[in-house]
C-alpha cells in the first residue's frame, strides 16, 4: 500500500497545523498545471523537506528546475539520481523538454535506460488464482506452509492442488499484512476497514486457523498494514494512515509515543535487538517503549520506498515498490545508522505490483501483479522468486 502515501499522510505535532502531504502535492500540480513555475518549485521543495531521500521527489525536484530555467541544478539533480541506481524514463516529459539540447542530457537518460533494465534474477514460481482480490500480504512457517493474505477477500494456505480458505473476515475487513509467530504458532494478520477507518490485529491458531485474539486500535482512521514479533511475544504494528506505531498484546494496543513522525509506516521487522520500520521517507530504527529513532541511510542509494520488509539472520530483505524501478533488497547493517545494500532483482516486468515477501524453505518468494494500488497495477496474481546470493 505504499505507492498511495503521499496522499494520505498528514503533518502533525506542529503548534500551527503544516500542510499534510496530500495538500502539498495538490499545491504543486495546480501551479504547474496553471504555468506558476516559482510556486511549483516551493511546493516541490516543502515536499522534499519531508522526504528528502526520496528519489520520485528528486524527479520532481529536477522538473522544477527545468521549468525555473535553472538548468544546471536540473541536470545535476538526474545525474545524482542516474548515479544511485534509478531509471526514470525523461524523454518525453514536457517538464525537461527545455534540458534535450544539452549534451548531458543525452548521457543522463542512457544511464537511467540502462539502469530501467532488468537485473539480477526474478522467475516465476507459481501463478495465484486471485485476480481481483488483491493479495497484499505473504508468510511462510517453518514446517513449509504458505500463506497469503487479500485486501478484498480473506486468508489462504497455499497448497499442490490450489488454495484452501484459511479466514474470511467480517464484511468490510481486508487482510493487508501476514506473519507467522513460530514459538507461539500463530499466523499473525493486519486487518482494516478502510472505508471506516478501522485497524485491527487478529491472531489465528496454526495450522487450522481458529481464532485466539483479536486487538482493535484504539483511534480513528486506522490502518493496519504489517506486523512483526518482539521476543517477549507482543506484536509491533504499523498504522499507515495514522502514520503511528503500536505495540500489541493479547488484549490491547500501546501507541508508541514517537520522537519524530513517520511518514506513511509500512514494512516493519524486528532483527538483532532492533525494530526497523520503513516508511515513505526511508528505513528507520525504532526503540518501541521510548519512541526514539534513528535514520538507516545508505551510501550509494536510497531506502525510501520500501513495502515488504523480512528479517532473516541478521539481514533485511525488501520490497521497494515506491522506486522507479521496482527493487528486491538485501540490507545488511554496517552501524546503528549506516547500512549495505545489495540489489538482488531490479526492473524485471514482473516484478510489477509488488506488495510483500516470504523465505520459504531457502527461497525468497515476492508477491507481485497484485493489481494495488486501484488496478494501475497488472492484475494476474504470482510469486516470484528472486536468488538469494548469500555473503
Amino acid at each position: 500500500m505504499l505507492l498511495a502515501a503521499l496522499a494520505l499522510w498528514a503533518a502533525a505535532g506542529q503548534a500551527q497545523p503544516a500542510p499534510s502531504l496530500q495538500e502539498l502535492t495538490a499545491q504543486a500540480r495546480a501551479a504547474r498545471e496553471g504555468g506558476n513555475y516559482p510556486a511549483y518549485l516551493k511546493s516541490v521543495e516543502a515536499i522534499r523537506d519531508v522526504l528528502p531521500r526520496s528519489p520520485s521527489i528528486q524527479y520532481s525536484m529536477a522538473r522544477a528546475y527545468a521549468l525555473n530555467g535553472r538548468t544546471g541544478d536540473a541536470l545535476s539533480t538526474l545525474e545524482a539520481l542516474a548515479a544511485a541506481g534509478w531509471g526514470f524514463d525523461p524523454t518525453n516529459d514536457p517538464a525537461l523538454a527545455s534540458l534535450k539540447n544539452e549534451a548531458r542530457f543525452g548521457s543522463i537518460t542512457t544511464l537511467l535506460a540502462r539502469n530501467a533494465s532488468p537485473a539480477g534474477g526474478a522467475t516465476l514460481w507459481r501463478k495465484l488464482p486471485l485476480a481481483g482480490r488483491q493479495p497484499e500480504g505473504i508468510a511462510a512457517a517453518r514446517d513449509g506452509r504458505l500463506f497469503v493474505g487479500a485486501l478484498k477477500d480473506g486468508i489462504y494456505r497455499i497448497e499442490a492442488s490450489g488454495l484452501a480458505k484459511v479466514y474470511a473476515p467480517e464484511p468490510g475487513w481486508g487482510v493487508v499484512g501476514l506473519r507467522v509467530d513460530t514459538p507461539r504458532a500463530e499466523l499473525i494478520a493486519c486487518l482494516s476497514d478502510e472505508a471506516a477507518g478501522k485497524g485491527r490485529l487478529l491472531r489465528l491458531a496454526l495450522p487450522a486457523g481458529e481464532e485466539r485474539s483479536r486487538v482493535d486500535l484504539p483511534a480513528p482512521g486506522a490502518f493496519c498494514n504489517d506486523s512483526t514479533v518482539l521476543p517477549d511475544g507482543r506484536v509491533a504494528l504499523t498504522d499507515s494512515t495514522g502514520g503511528r506505531l503500536w505495540i500489541a498484546d493479547r488484549t490491547t494496543a500501546r501507541e508508541v509515543k514517537l520522537d519524530r513522525p513517520l511518514v506513511y509506516p509500512n514494512g516493519v521487522a524486528f532483527s538483532g535487538r532492533r525494530l526497523f520500520v520503513a516508511h515513505a521517507g526511508g528505513l528507520r530504527i525504532v526503540d518501541p517503549e521510548s519512541g526514539r529513532s534513528q535514520d538507516v541511510t545508505a551510501a550509494s542509494t536510497s531506502l525510501s520506498g520500501i513495502d515488504g520488509l523480512i528479517a532473516d539472520r541478521g539481514v533485511l530483505y525488501a520490497v521497494q515498490n515506491g522506486t522507479v524501478p521496482v527493487r528486491v533488497l538485501r540490507i545488511t547493517r554496517g552501524s546503528d545508522t549506516t547500512a549495505s545494500v545489495d540489489v538482488l532483482a531490479s526492473g524485471h516486468a514482473i516484478l510489477a505490483g509488488a506488495t510483500t515477501a516470504a523465505l520459504h524453505q531457502g527461497r525468497l518468494l515476492v508477491l507481485t501483479q497484485t493489481g494495488i494500488p486501484n488496478g494501475s497495477q497488472p492484475d494476474d496474481p504470482i510469486l516470484v522468486e528472486v536468488p538469494i546470493r548469500r555473503q
